[in-house]
């Protein structure tokens, strides 16, 4: 008997110790009533989602943390009910105060309840059910649902139930824990069998009371064995969800799950989720879907979080013939410190990652390095990049009251390479084109043009750039083609900062006619993509001891991050650190748009998608006027210029 107080104490002792930092934030950090993206929310429900996994939840043990490989990991994979025991056991306190009321201090426990495993048992804020895979801490009620098929279905979801929300987190893909590993086919279904069978039947299917069609393998599981029902039906009937808010969330395949559950549950059961935040998610269903459901939910109410070069948010492919959908808002994190909402993933680009993933995978084995050429990298799927970007948008004044930091990959874990973590903290422009490239495809298909025309139109301009076909090498002369100027200009350095071209010579417009080399460019093609406008003659490039590099100076754009208000001159590269060939500084890099009619172009920058543009007042009596660059503006003649080769 009194070995059994002192592991209840003990077991006790823990959930207190743990209750330093996020104590009860789930109460007193998270808006439960948030209809649009509130950045807390989406740590902790992003936290969730990462801690449901054992490979994650390792994080929470004391020093030293099991490895991903451990035992400790395996263990907790291929038991569930002590999972959710682990699981109750590190993160009870994120939803109770410990200090409201005094734990037990003391227990007196009679054999008969011994000899029954304590089911029922009610000791303090701590109630050990008979279910094994139900438990209660606090008033907070944890329950682990799972299904399990050896041939690969195998949906897991912990209900938590608090006075006033019920928390749904999906789990990911993960081990089928219901293989048996005696044999090589079990150790392949335990490894690989969700992969096989859930998430790569991904030809879609009718559902009933859903519009269009929904990814098969997702479906299907999650409606194995009335998997989705049950959850369904303890939210509504066991845990009051008719009378409290419902937050749905998961990482990878448990976002997809979250997305359908949504939608089914508020089909089937009539139960309304107040939001649904997903990460790294798949896409579930074509457009119908994503339309009934945003229609179902409320589009803003769910959030989609996606960390650059991720392919598996891409799937299923968007492109013919799939046409799969995407519902709700997209959050995408370029790297932990930068976030874009709203922008949409780009058919065909983006559906690419997948390949490129593959192609980066075997690459981390040879060369640890990324195929710059190809952006995909299953590196970027491990869920901590994603609550680290989330946390780096909190104010650090709020961290003591959230749960602890995450950390993030290591070399060698999650596939990641030294240089996909380096980029994955800071993506730096300068050396990620692919990046890039992505903004330029979708800034180019927003603005550039006008809107009907056509993003085929956009595309196929972009694609040029990639070939070489938008352009002929060779020397132009270019000219504005601004309305109503008496005298045409067109771009020149001035002589007198020609000369002197370590002081960076300034771009203008000059009056057609006034032909010399000042006014006389080269364009050549860049690698990987879009051209260099360098000088046709005069002073070479020098280095930093004044030697001429035989390179001739290229124009570029001084700094595209600051040209807010077309401030900033178009100036040729002197500095040795951008100018000449360096393949890895965008700002050199110009796409040719062509317009109707042959010969004229929008010359876009590369790094900032700005474009060319004489100044408005400039040209009308002719004259010099510096050029600047500016956001793309439909039918702006000041944005369009003739090119005529030499």
């Amino acid at each position: 008997m009194k070995f059994l107080q002192i592991i209840l104490l003990l077991l006790l002792g823990a959930l207190q110790t743990s209750s330093q930092s996020g104590q009860n934030c789930f109460n007193t950090k998270f808006n439960n009533s948030a209809t649009t993206l509130d950045y807390e929310n989406a740590y902790l429900l992003g936290y969730l989602a990462t801690m449901v996994y054992p490979d994650y939840l390792r994080f929470r043990e004391p020093s030293p943390v099991p490895g991903p490989d451990a035992p400790w990991v395996k263990y907790f994979q291929h038991r569930n009910d002590t999972f959710l025991r682990k699981f109750t056991d590190r993160l009870a306190y994120l939803f109770y105060d410990p200090d409201e009321k005094p734990l037990l201090t003391s227990v007196t426990v009679n054999p008969a309840i011994a000899n029954s495993n304590l089911s029922n048992l009610s000791l303090g804020n701590l109630t050990v059910k008979k279910e094994p895979n139900v438990r209660s801490v606090g008033g907070v009620t944890f329950d682990f649902q799972y299904r399990c098929s050896p041939d690969g279905y195998d949906p897991e979801a912990i209900i938590i139930s608090t006075p006033s929300t019920v928390f749904v987190v999906f789990r990911g893909t993960d081990r089928v824990s219901c293989n048996d590993e005696s044999s090589i086919k079990g150790k392949i279904g335990y490894a690989a069998g969700e992969w096989i069978t859930t998430n790569f039947k991904f030809l879609k299917r009718a559902w009933p009371n859903f519009n269009g069609e929904v990814h098969r393998g997702f479906i299907e599981s999650l409606t194995y064995n009335g998997f989705a029902d049950s959850v369904a039906s303890r939210i509504k009937n066991r845990y009051g969800g008719a009378n409290k808010k419902i937050w749905i969330t998961g990482h990878s395949l448990g976002g997809g799950h979250a997305q359908l559950f949504a939608l089914y549950a508020k089909i089937n059961w009539n139960i309304q989720a107040q939001g649904v935040y997903v990460y790294a998610s798949p896409h579930p269903g074509d457009g119908a879907f994503a339309t009934q459901l945003n229609n179902a939910i409320g589009k803003n109410r769910i959030q989609r979080f996606e960390f650059l070069d991720d392919p598996i948010p891409t799937l299923a492919p968007q492109a013919l013939p799939f046409l799969y959908g995407r519902a709700g808002v997209r959050n995408w994190f370029k790297d932990i410190n930068q976030m874009e909402s709203g922008k949409e993933q780009i058919p065909g680009w983006d559906d690419a990652k997948l390949f490129c993933g593959l192609s980066n995978l075997a690459l981390n084995s040879v060369v640890k390095l990324e195929n710059l050429f190809c952006g995909g990298v299953f590196c970027y799927h491990d869920p901590t990049w994603l609550v680290k970007g989330l946390r780096n948008k909190i104010p650090t004044s709020v961290y003591s009251a959230l749960p602890p930091d995450v950390p993030l990959p290591k070399p060698g874990e999650s596939t990641c390479t030294d240089f996909q973590i380096t980029k994955g903290k800071n993506n730096d422009p300068l050396i990620n084109f692919v990046d890039w490239v992505r903004d330029g495809i979708q800034k180019g298909a927003e603005t550039v043009v006008e809107t009907a025309e056509n993003i085929a139109w956009q595309a196929k301009n972009f694609l040029d750039n990639f070939t070489g076909a938008a352009i002929a090498e060779g020397k132009y002369r270019i000219t504005n083609m601004k309305p109503n100027s008496t005298n045409k200009t067109k771009l020149t350095w001035l002589e007198e900062d020609r000369e002197d071209a370590e002081k960076g010579s300034t771009l203008r417009t000059w009056i057609v006619g006034n032909d010399d080399a000042n006014n006389t460019f080269t364009v050549e093609k860049a690698l990987p993509v879009g051209y260099r406008i360098k000088m046709a003659s005069g002073v070479d490039e020098t280095d930093w001891f004044g030697q001429e590099t035989g390179k001739k100076i290229s124009l570029y754009m001084e700094n595209p991050a600051v040209d807010d208000d077309g401030t900033t001159i178009m100036q040729n590269g002197c500095d040795a650190t951008m100018a000449g060939d360096n393949p890895l500084w965008m700002g050199q890099v110009w796409l040719f748009y062509k317009v109707k009619d042959p010969n004229y172009y929008v010359i876009i920058n590369a790094m900032s998608g700005k474009v060319l543009d004489a100044h408005d007042e400039c040209g009308q009596s002719g004259g010099s006027c510096k050029v600047k660059t500016w956001q793309p503006i439909s039918n702006n003649q000041s944005q369009v210029w003739k090119l005529t080769k030499q």
